[in-house]
């Protein structure tokens, strides 16, 4: 029998953080599954029509079509910073004047992804901390995970040797988590990379609540074990489109960005109300919605991107692989499950608590949901108006059926 990527990941009720003190934000695996099974009993309800190729006004999202096109144009905050920052000035600050061109995309797809998904965003101070740390964590992913920057591998990092991913990663991640005075210390363009990573997470730090922030870095522990789970045995996690979704659900680091809702508007939930089974049910289906949107918009890039012989890491390609459907059918598969989780996270809505211990935390808790929709919302955004190179929707017809090509 296969492995089960749930014992592969660190991840699950009993996963302690290096003290062992505490259990890890996020790391009772049953909001998650209660989130899946919920999108399993939606998805007959979420069929499409067989007759015609799905297309991007064929996805459904949590809020009324009068409220998410006023998301389109991203946050103010980032219409800001391209005006009096841009990418030449962000690097100069930090020190990475001479690796701009490398750090560009990065910094680049941070700042669209803080600006779409964080339409509230309070100020211009939380937004530049966020799409700071968000653009270090695409870095780190491509460090370790694609190979977009192999100039950056100066021998300790490289994909394609698992322990030495690891042990980069638990580095960064030790870094970010640092409380020194003081960055990490080392000069080669790694270490500088590091020290950029943890001066955002500091920021983010300083304007968040301490067990806010320790939930960000818990899920980003947690996204980079599921990358090097992939890594070690992408055949188990791609077995089939439950194995997979267990995985991807970390991997695609989109929990980190729900926590970071809470600093985005500055309402914080209390302890108990983010460890509610109903709030993180919530949570993960904006997750699954933005991961399965994401995996659509990301398929031609992924498939190009894959190493000849190794399984491909995108909802569509499970599909095809796992269930023998044609392009066209798991696209249209696709389409459905990302809609089946947005039945899931308006179920889950209304699976909160009417009341909760004041009306502070009422209204903490009604923000926090507005801001989810937000986040799910403002990716389809994200999606289909930034990076056109890196995000489009597969051009798949009836012809691209294996049995067609086969005949051709």
């Amino acid at each position: 029998m296969a492995p089960d990527p749930d014992q592969k990941l660190v991840v699950g009720a009993q996963m302690k953080d290096v003290t062992g003190t505490r259990t890890r934000w996020f790391s009772d695996p049953g909001p998650r599954d209660a989130a899946m099974a919920a999108a399993h009993q939606a998805l007959a309800s979420c069929k499409l029509d067989m007759d015609r190729i799905p297309t991007p006004s064929d996805i459904h999202l949590p809020l009324p079509a009068s409220e998410y096109e006023k998301l389109a144009d991203g946050s103010g905050h980032m219409a800001e910073w391209w005006r009096t920052v841009g990418v030449s000035r962000f690097v100069q600050a930090r020190g990475l004047a001479d690796l701009e061109a490398r750090l560009e995309p990065f910094v680049v797809i941070g700042h669209y992804c803080v600006g779409f998904m964080f339409h509230s965003v309070v100020s211009s101070k939380l937004f530049d901390a966020m799409a700071g740390l968000t653009a270090a964590l695409f870095m780190v992913d491509d460090l370790c995970f694609d190979e977009d920057l192999p100039e950056f591998r100066p021998g300790e990092v490289h994909r394609g040797d698992i322990a030495k991913a690891r042990a980069f990663i638990r580095a960064w991640c030790q870094a970010v988590r640092a409380d020194s005075a003081d960055p990490p210390p080392g000069g080669s363009d790694v270490a500088r990379l590091q020290a950029w990573a943890w001066g955002s997470a500091r920021e983010l730090k300083s304007l968040s609540t301490p067990d806010c922030f320790d939930a960000v870095m818990d899920t980003m522990d947690a996204y980079a074990e599921a990358c090097l789970a992939m890594r070690e045995d992408v055949d188990a996690c791609t077995r089939d489109v439950e194995a997979y979704a267990r995985v991807r659900g970390y991997n695609g680091a989109c929990i980190p960005l729900c926590v970071m809702t809470e600093t985005a508007v500055q309402e914080f939930l209390p302890e108990h109300v983010r460890a509610h089974p109903a709030v993180q049910k919530l949570a993960w289906a904006a997750c699954f919605h933005v991961c399965f949107l994401n995996d659509i918009f990301s398929y031609d890039k992924d498939v190009a991107g894959a190493d000849p012989g190794f399984a491909v890491f995108n909802l569509l390609a499970v599909l095809m692989r796992a269930e023998g459907m044609e392009p066209l059918q798991a696209l249209r598969r696709s389409v459905e499950m990302v809609n089946a989780y947005s039945c899931a996270f308006l179920q889950a809505e209304k699976e909160l608590p009417a009341e909760w211990d004041s009306p502070a935390v009422d209204s903490a808790v009604r923000r926090h949901v507005l801001a989810l929709k937000e986040l799910v919302c403002g990716h389809f955004y994200f999606a289909t108006r930034c990076l056109p190179h890196r995000f489009r929707w597969p051009d798949f017809s009836p012809s691209d059926s294996p049995a067609h090509n086969a005949a051709v």
